[in-house]
Formats: structure tokens, sequence, C-alpha cells
């Protein structure tokens, strides 16, 4: 030991002086721990058994020993005295005030599951408890979307992707690239039915390629609109703005340079109407009024019907279909009818619906720039609607 600390003072002298450190904090652990025992919380302590306590108690339930236990004045459970004759007394559970102040952190707060009730019948949603769900009040950047958009409409903003055989010009790829998402709400906090007035934000580029010509660019269309929907009830409304404009893909000028190039635009105003029938059967109707159009003229009129999912599907998923008609002024009320039907997934709360299935439309084409041109599809795609 004496070699030791000749030829290793430096290493012996750390040693130490951990050691001394270890000791040191202990202590002081011994200390804190027997402070910690000793001190006695504002509210009452249950005894230590017989003591029923369902997890899923509210703070202000009372709680009361399970049987009679009759306990000794003296009698103790960690210092804290219970009168005798236990059996008699209510416990009641700390607020979440009383245990900040003894402990320094809040109550960790508790999923539970929620029954409803609404026109349609009984539904159960997962929330956080102590929120009110049902209180009316502003909300910025809400999680859902409270009027959904149409489903078969070839318009709406979203993510998709379609694959389609068209009678004239074989295969061609319609990709939607865009999403909505809410700004403000004052409403509830209903995940499933949510009611009240929201502002959304839109805008999607609608994009044709052409597979068979090296998958060139013919148009895009591009769409950006600010929604204004009321829910209550079975009823929604949506009125906004948007606005549209068609573009000829450069590749396609290129190859057909006898092409006429139209600047189809609109400024819209509009106003919709849809009735929920039961959770996931809705039909509805709009009009749309342009202030501003370039080829467009002012009149267009939407109708329809589609059935969705409401509640989260896990991944069984679950059948989905769609009818949308489109009638527009320039076209001497002329227009498309497009049909989906599938397959659908929706999670849980602020989720979106995607969707995978077939396609169908016949009309004149929803791509603006060969608006005037008749189109039948028919083909298979997926879809993400917000």
């Amino acid at each position: 030991m004496v070699s030791l600390q000749f030829e290793y003072p430096l290493l012996n002298a750390r040693c130490r002086h951990f050691a001394q450190l270890l000791f040191a904090i202990v202590g002081l652990g011994s200390v804190f721990q027997a402070n910690l025992a000793a001190q006695q919380p504002s509210y009452p302590l249950p005894p230590p058994q017989n003591f029923v306590s369902p997890q899923t108690a509210p703070p202000s339930q009372v709680l009361v020993p399970a049987q009679s236990n009759a306990m000794s004045a003296n009698s103790s459970w960690r210092g804290v005295n219970y009168p005798s004759g236990a059996s008699t007394v209510n416990y009641q559970l700390p607020s979440q005030s009383e245990v900040l102040a003894d402990f320094g952190t809040e109550p960790m707060e508790r999923d539970v599951g929620l029954v409803r009730q609404n026109e349609f019948g009984s539904y159960t949603i997962p929330m956080t408890s102590g929120v009110d769900i049902d209180e009316y009040e502003w909300q910025v950047l809400p999680a859902e979307i409270m009027y959904r958009s149409y489903l078969a409409s070839q318009k709406e903003s979203r993510l998709a992707a379609q694959i389609v055989n068209e009678t004239d010009h074989d295969m061609l790829w319609d990709g939607f690239a865009g999403g909505r998402f809410g700004l403000l709400r004052y409403g509830n906090r209903d995940p499933i039915y949510p009611q009240g007035m929201q502002i959304d934000l839109e805008g999607a580029g609608l994009v044709r390629l052409d597979v068979y010509n090296d998958v060139d660019v013919q148009s895009v269309d591009f769409r950006v609109g600010v929604p204004v929907t009321f829910v209550w009830g079975q009823h929604q409304v949506r009125t906004g703005y948007y606005h549209l404009s068609s573009h000829t893909g450069d590749e396609f000028l290129l190859k057909n340079p006898t092409h006429n190039r139209l600047n189809y635009a609109r400024d819209t105003l509009f106003l919709g109407y849809g009735y929920y029938f039961t959770p996931e059967f809705r039909m509805y109707g709009e009009m749309g009024w342009a202030f501003y159009s370039d080829v467009a003229n002012e009149w267009e009129f939407q109708f329809g019907m589609d059935y969705s999912p409401r509640f989260p599907t896990g991944t069984r998923g679950a059948p989905f279909f769609g009818i949308h008609g489109h009638i527009r002024e320039e076209l001497d009320f002329g227009g498309g009818l497009s049909a989906q039907i599938g397959w659908a997934w929706k999670g849980e709360r602020g989720s979106g619906i995607f969707r995978t299935g077939l396609h169908y439309y016949n009309g004149f084409s929803p791509q603006y720039s060969f608006y005037d041109e008749h189109e039948q599809q028919i083909g298979i795609g997926m879809w993400y609607d917000f």
C-alpha cells in the first residue's frame, strides 16, 4: 500500500477525492430521503389496505374503503394518523393545485374514451380528461376539415394520381399535387363531428402527363382558394373564393405548333350545401359565379353524392364511392360526370382519408386547356383527401 502511494501519488489522490465525493452524495441522499418521508402532504392519504381506487375515477369523485376495517385512534401509515372507525371516513383524491403544491409537478392527464350522442346515435372518441370538447372557442390551425372534399370531383385540392386510358390519347397520368388545411375555427373540438365556423386554405397543381409520348406535360391547372365552412348537425355549408388558371405544357406546344393555346382563367365566388343522411353518406350541390373570367363564362354548378368512412378504420379499411357532376356555362351547361369506387382508410384525430380504387369519367375534358374536347376515361387511382 505504501509503494502504491509512492509510485502513483496522483492516482491515489484522485481515488481519495472520488471516494469522499461518493460518501458525500450518499449522505445527502439519506438526509433528503428522511426529510421526504417525514414530510406530510396537505391532503389526507388513503389507508394502506382495503381501499378502492378505480383508475377511471375523476378527481372530484369521493373514494371510500372497500369494507369495514376499524382502526384505532393511534393507527398510522407513513406517519399519517387515521381516526378510529376508518370505514366511515371518506377520502377524497387531491386536487391538481394540492399535488402541484406538494410535489412541484402536475398529475399526468389520462386518455379516456368519451361516449357521445348525436343525430346518428352514440359514438366513442379518445380524449384527454378535463377537456370540454363541446365548448365553442377560437382555435388556431384546427386539426380537422369540417367540410370534406367532393370525392369524385376532378377539381379539388388533394394529393392523388390517376392512371387512365382515354379513347383518343391512350394512357394518361393525371396528378394532383396539393392540399387543404384549417387556418381558424370558432367551434367545438369534437374530432368525429366538428361543428362551428372554420376558415381553410387550399391549393393544388393539377397536371396531365402523356405516358406514351415521353411522359410529356400536356397541361397544368393551378387552383388556390379560401373556403369558409359552417357545420351544424347534419347540415354543412361552404362559401368563399378560388382562382383557377390553365397552362399548356411546353413539350406539348413544341410537338403541336398549330395548337391554339388558351389562357383559361376564372376568379370565382362559390356557395355549396351538403347534407349527411348517415354519418358516411352525403348529398351535395354547389354553384359558382366568376367575377373575372377569360375563355370561361360566369356560371358553374356541381352536384353529387359520396360515401366514405367517418370513424378511424384501422388496417381493415372500409368501402367508399363517389359520383360527381360538373356543368359550366361556356359549354352551354354541358360538362362531365365522374365516378369512383374502392377501399378507403382513415386514421386517428386530424387524419385525412386515403383511398384507392377504380375511376371513370365521361364528358368535356377536366383539363381546361382542352375544355371543349370530349374525353372518356377509365382507370385506377390513389387519392388522399384532407
